[in-house]
């Protein structure tokens, strides 16, 4: 006697061919980043601000510290009413898109003491000279 065939088994193997066939999905990505931008912020950046924050506060393995961070924003006479202790928060409680608000936000506001004091304290204790451009804003921009 001729054995039948498997309807549902030969369903199943067609869906698993055309799962296999098809193409992978295209990947997306949750950063608040414009992609064209991406690349100039990636690893926190690469002036001389963000080579300074990197040392600070990164460990051996290049993973960044908040705690570090955060201890160097107050170090530096940011606080409570810059936001630090709100970020802080937000970045403990996991909260979606903050590590990259502070990152950002804190790091502007760390860029404005150095423009402004020519140095930043590190977490050591020590000043460390910087001499930033001055930032890029819609009245220096239409000034230039």
């Amino acid at each position: 006697m001729a054995k039948k065939p498997n309807k549902v088994a030969e369903e199943q193997h067609k869906i698993e061919e055309a799962v296999a066939a098809a193409p992978a999905p295209e990947k997306t990505t949750k950063s608040i980043v414009n992609p064209k931008y991406a690349g100039r912020y990636k690893k926190g950046g690469s002036d001389a601000l963000a080579e300074f924050i990197n040392e600070q506060c990164n460990d051996d393995k290049g993973n960044f510290s908040f705690a570090k961070f955060f201890e160097l924003c107050r170090a530096n006479d940011l606080g409570e009413k810059e936001g630090v202790d709100m970020f802080e928060q937000q970045v403990e409680e996991k909260r979606h898109g903050a590590p990259g608000r502070a990152r950002m936000t804190l790091r502007n506001r760390l860029a404005g003491i150095a423009r402004r004091n020519k140095k930043l304290i590190d977490l050591e204790g020590e000043e460390v000279e910087f001499d930033l451009p001055p930032a890029i804003t819609p009245s220096t921009k239409a000034a230039a």
